[in-house]
């Protein structure tokens, strides 16, 4: 029996000297950049505690050291430095391919808004609270101890709740917010309206970029304005200038309805991003002119063109979803990439185009 007492003994030893502190600090780590990585990525790894203790050792012990001892070889023996740098590189890449594995996994990262000033603030007043909570056990701070418990539980609870509550109770701003994404190529446009609605109008970039505009550009906005859902989706017309970034906000916006226009001249991933709707439970509308979207007091969003208004074929462009949105006194108008032959149909059907802005 001694020699299996010994082995467990070891292995407590092992597990309370290394493992255990190991651990404590990654999760300390990943606690104390919570809000950080919040602000600037909306990015939190539930994997990260798991990951850092695999990928750490690849970095530490043998990338770092192997570049330290290239660093005074770059002087007297280049081609050396060169080789140390190479295997240290292997390090690098044996990290880079345990955090993307670990990325693939299930519900390794979740996106999420900004927090707020009082959010962040809130929250490293939690931590400090239960760091100095858990040294406050002993039996003269019992009252204390419990005290300061549930104050935590509290704080964490409201913490959660505020910061969760656009999820479940959407911003109704007074006004109409309207806003021109600059996406480079192509188009996208933002409208948080009144009623609570949400409508995000196009969400291009260019084809010929790797990244994914709405993960890169849009995504990032509507977390910065602490918008958790899309309630519409439109697509103008099938150029990937206008959808490129249309899929990543399916997936992580989830809006209830996407309107396109149904031509069936389409390129890219454009197919793919109907399926992925279709997938997700999202309905795909092909309206109509004249049929509203939205609505509410001294509010419309209207589509006023294109289907229904030619009995010819339009070009892709000519087809596009013409959208027009009046609040109060103030009209704007969303004509995707129309020309002068949609505009003849639009005028010929007397369609209300009259505008105080253009989006061109």
């Amino acid at each position: 029996h001694t020699e299996p007492q010994g082995k467990r003994e070891r292995i407590r030893q092992w597990w309370s000297r290394y493992i255990l502190p190991a651990i404590q600090v990654s999760v300390v780590a990943t606690l104390g950049t919570l809000p950080f990585l919040l602000v600037h990525f909306h990015r939190v790894a539930l994997i990260g505690p798991l990951m850092n203790l695999l990928i750490e050792p690849f970095f530490c012990f043998w990338a770092l050291p192997w570049g330290l001892i290239a660093i005074p070889l770059v002087f007297l023996f280049p081609q050396a430095a060169l080789l140390c740098l190479k295997i240290g590189g292997m390090g690098l890449l044996a990290g880079e391919w345990f955090a993307g594995l670990g990325s693939a996994l299930p519900y390794a990262s979740f996106w999420a808004i900004r927090p707020s000033n009082l959010e962040i603030l809130l929250y490293l007043g939690l931590l400090l609270l239960w760091r100095f909570s858990r040294n406050s056990g002993d039996r003269h701070h019992r009252y204390h101890h419990r005290y300061k418990r549930k104050i935590l539980l509290a704080g964490t609870l409201f913490l959660v709740l505020h910061f969760t509550w656009g999820l479940w109770f959407p911003q109704q701003p007074k006004q109409s917010r309207v806003t021109y994404l600059d996406i480079g190529q192509g188009s996208s446009t933002f409208l948080h309206l009144p009623n609570g609605e949400r409508v995000l109008i196009d969400a291009g970039g260019n084809k010929r970029s790797r990244a994914n505009i709405g993960e890169q550009v849009i995504g990032p906005y509507l977390w910065q304005q602490r918008i958790w859902r899309l309630d519409q989706a439109i697509i103008t017309h099938p150029h990937s200038d206008h959808f490129n970034g249309m899929d990543f906000l399916l997936t992580h916006f989830k809006p209830r309805a996407l309107y396109i226009n149904g031509d069936s001249h389409t390129e890219g991933k454009y197919n793919d991003i109907l399926a992925q709707a279709q997938q997700q439970g999202i309905t795909v509308h092909i309206p109509q002119a004249g049929q509203r979207i939205s609505q509410g007091p001294g509010l419309s969003l209207d589509i006023i063109g294109m289907n229904g208004l030619s009995k010819g074929t339009l070009s892709v462009n000519d087809a596009s979803l013409v959208v027009r949105l009046v609040h109060g006194q103030r009209t704007f108008l969303f004509p995707g990439d129309i020309t002068k032959e949609s505009e003849r149909l639009l005028l010929q059907a007397r369609q209300e185009v009259q505008a105080d802005v253009l989006l061109s």
